[in-house]
């Protein structure tokens, strides 16, 4: 068994091996990332159709931002709403007291918003342990005959995608 062929044939079987396996991780893991890649740009589309939707439908009913946000208290959405004022003071949250939280200027959404109409950044949240996409989206309205500006800002929670690809990664390497 020693044989110069069988070393040489056990070199190869073994080098085979290898190249698969490199191979088989490499793909997997490139799956994984235009998976993610995907998931996340068709959570942007429907964050952005979502707060399009929201800002037609305050127009189109004509009520204040603030009074939109209320009553949205109501329906115990998973999804947190924010109304911010050009200042960047928080208006009215239903996760959280308003007054509670900081200047708003000082997110990317919120400035991107302002300047471009529309914004969106995913980051890490300590408190919820999770990663959350947020999109803000400014809306012009006139309120009481005096024109006002505001932010809506969306947050979703990526956590379903988060142990998605956890699973995923847990998959390729057994």
């Amino acid at each position: 068994m020693d044989s110069l062929p069988w070393r040489f044939f056990r070199k190869i079987a073994m080098m085979q091996i290898v190249v698969t396996s490199v191979v088989i991780i490499s793909t997997a893991w490139m799956a994984r990332y235009y998976l993610k890649t995907y998931i996340t740009t068709q959570a942007d589309v429907q964050l952005r159709e979502s707060l399009n939707l929201i800002r037609a439908s305050i127009k189109t009913q004509k009520i204040s931002p603030l009074e939109w946000c209320n009553n949205s208290f109501k329906l115990h959405w998973n999804t947190r709403y924010t109304i911010i004022n050009t200042q960047g003071t928080a208006l009215c949250d239903n996760y959280q007291k308003p007054e509670l939280l900081d200047n708003q200027l000082k997110f990317k959404e919120v400035g991107e918003a302002l300047r471009m109409g529309f914004g969106r950044h995913v980051r890490f949240d300590a408190t919820s342990g999770t990663n959350l996409i947020y999109g803000a989206i400014s809306l012009e309205t006139t309120v009481n005959g005096l024109k006002e500006r505001y932010i809506i800002r969306q947050t979703v929670p990526l956590n379903n995608l988060d142990k998605a690809m956890s699973e995923l990664d847990r998959s390729i390497l057994i």
